[in-house]
């Protein structure tokens, strides 16, 4: 099978890697392309702001240490109605919503 122009080309340079640790990227001098796709995803994306729901419900009933598996989806019920009202808008005036005078 004969190779093309296109075979040989890529993207981007490898990253040179640590030679201790493979999986970190190591320093060098000059532009690094992957570290600047990263800032344009983050420009695109931004920050998430929190973990899922699910996550952050499941490591509360980690660090509480309940064994039982009733126990666990009882209060799994409870942290995910906290951990939903954290995302949710802010209210003044009254934590409840008044009725309004002509109903």
């Amino acid at each position: 099978m004969a190779r093309g122009w296109k075979s040989n080309r890529r993207p981007w340079h490898p990253a040179p890697r640590d030679e201790d640790n493979r999986e970190v990227i190591a320093e060098f001098l000059g532009d690094d392309a992957l570290q600047s796709s990263g800032y344009g995803l983050y420009a695109m994306f931004g920050r998430p702001h929190q973990k899922p729901v699910d996550v952050r419900v499941q490591e509360r009933i980690a660090a509480a240490q309940i064994k039982d598996p009733t126990s666990q989806m009882i209060w799994a019920q409870k942290f995910t109605e906290e951990e939903k009202k954290k995302g949710g808008p802010i209210r003044y005036g009254g934590g409840k919503k008044r009725p309004h005078w002509w109903r």
